[in-house]
């Protein structure tokens, strides 16, 4: 269970659910002491994100108009300095990279067939099962297992992977899921 303070920072929470490259992530993971014009300030981060090459990266999520305000480009930029000074990146992610209505569609839909992971067993079986018939279109593997619940399914489990930013039709093509390549980001 994560919780959001706003709708911005609840689109950007599916991002990093379904972005390969994001092993783990919590929200307000920590508060950090910073000084600005010979104040002291405190801040806390809206995210922390464990990466799948075991970096971490801090996020903070605003709508970009907010960021612009110069006493917010004040602020972040001392924040950003303290942070990276005890070696933490902060990443700023705003409406534009978050909300890409045709990616947070499919997101939503993914997240309707969210399920308990499948075992590695559960995986080598639907892996050798459709092995012969990739790559193909999502209309054709939704005809071969005779069920579009299931190919979302399939799809969530990253059994099968397509490119989420596009819309998804009969005539997308999926291929076989490759956890090799589990370093995508999704913004």
């Amino acid at each position: 269970m994560i919780h959001w303070e706003s709708l911005l920072e609840r689109d950007a929470v599916f991002l990093f659910e379904f972005s390969s490259g994001v092993r783990q992530f919590r929200e307000q993971p920590l508060t950090i002491n910073y000084a600005l014009e010979g104040k002291p300030r405190r801040y806390t981060p809206d995210f922390e994100l464990i990466l799948s090459d075991g970096s971490v990266e801090l996020v903070e999520v605003k709508p970009k108009e907010k960021l612009l305000l110069p006493e917010n480009s004040l602020r972040f930029t001392a924040i950003t300095r303290h942070l990276s000074l005890q070696g933490w990146p902060l990443i700023f992610l705003t409406e534009e990279s978050v909300r890409r209505p045709v990616l947070l569609d499919q997101l939503r839909q993914l997240f309707r067939y969210r399920q308990p992971v499948f075992s590695a067993t559960e995986r080598r079986r639907w892996l050798f099962k459709l092995g012969s018939h990739m790559p193909c279109t999502w209309g054709g593997l939704c005809a071969l297992l005779g069920s579009t619940s299931l190919c979302w399914c399939l799809l969530e489990q990253q059994v099968i992977c397509t490119d989420l930013r596009a819309r998804i039709t009969s005539d997308t093509v999926v291929t076989l899921g490759n956890e090799e390549s589990g370093d995508e980001m999704l913004f």
